[in-house]
């Protein structure tokens, strides 16, 4: 779900493959797209954003198409651009000066790679999608124990991390395998660099143990676009979630962290002021959450299940401070 800066209409990815677009209230408006492959349709769930304008850019994965529309549902325009040239990606957001920031797999494009997309995480294009301006922020200096075959393949197959844009102009990110760091980015000289790192709160040492041997260990295997065989194996000790800024700069970070000593992960939440302070943590007891979060003003929704009721939905919402 995504909610316009003036607060007028939230939207939300639609179970019949469509844009929903609900008022402040709650109460159901329209819907924009239709099941399908032409103008406007979307064969399967749209990933979408809005634009510096307020119109809704949404991305179809299959079509590698991008569709804007106003927020009544006109169609505004649409582009499809060179298999070979982008990037695709299930996140991205529309930077202040009109570039588009792209967080994706660090994986290669087919079995050519010309532009090394695979070293990096995030990939800027220009406002219309159309030119390629750069990529930043290198795998194997942002995720811990980026070398192991085991973690890269962690998140080439299942998560490359997750990052929230700040109202300063910036984002923040935290890599898939969270180590209790999280990185502020901002543009400096027309460049995206670090300038600041957030100090979290994690209950193991190690976000990853590669090649650890146990009941909890995971194997992955896979096969590459040149037909061998890919595996490596570890245990997961800490994962990132997704992060939230809230309407008064708090930043909230929630996380899947190993208890020392213990099998179970917990769900953990961590406050930050917007200075980057840790400020407080919590856990979820009972609750496991999916790594589905949507933000509406002070309001959270959360996707998550247990033990005993299966999935649920929580709904939270911030009194006070």
């Amino acid at each position: 779900m995504r909610t316009d800066a003036d607060q007028n209409i939230y939207i939300a990815e639609g179970l019949q493959r469509t844009i929903m677009v609900f008022s402040p209230q709650g109460k159901y408006i329209r819907s924009i797209g239709r099941v399908g492959r032409g103008p406007g349709e979307f064969p399967t769930g749209p990933k979408f954003n809005f634009t510096n304008k307020e119109e809704i850019v949404a991305l179809d994965l299959e079509l590698q198409r991008l569709t804007w529309f106003s927020k009544e549902g006109e169609i505004l325009s649409e582009y499809t651009p060179p298999v070979s040239g982008v990037v695709w990606t299930e996140k991205f957001f529309q930077a202040a000066n009109g570039d588009n920031i792209m967080l994706k797999k660090p994986r290669r494009i087919g079995l050519d790679d010309p532009e090394n997309y695979r070293k990096y995480v995030f990939h800027r294009y220009s406002n219309s999608f159309e030119d390629h301006i750069d990529s930043f922020g290198k795998f194997e200096e942002l995720s811990p124990e980026a070398n192991s075959e085991f973690v890269e393949l962690i998140n080439t197959r299942m998560s490359s991390g997750h990052f929230v844009k700040t109202g300063e102009g910036g984002f923040l990110y935290a890599p898939a395998m969270y180590n209790g760091k999280i990185y502020k980015f901002e543009n400096s000289d027309n460049k995206w660099i670090i300038v600041d790192t957030f100090e979290g709160h994690i209950h193991w040492e190690e976000a990853v143990e590669p090649d650890a041997e146990g009941s909890m260990s995971m194997l992955f295997q896979y096969f590459d676009g040149t037909g061998e065989e890919q595996r490596g194996s570890g245990i997961i000790n800490s994962y990132s979630i997704g992060l939230i800024e809230m309407s008064d700069g708090k930043v909230l970070h929630f996380s899947g962290q190993r208890m020392v000593d213990q099998d179970s992960i917990q769900t953990m939440i961590e406050v930050f002021n917007p200075d980057g302070d840790l400020i407080g943590t919590g856990p979820f007891d009972e609750i496991n959450i999916h790594i589905n979060l949507s933000f509406l003003r002070d309001i959270i929704l959360l996707y998550g299940w247990t033990k005993k009721t299966g999935s649920i939905l929580l709904i939270i919402k911030r009194i006070g401070r």
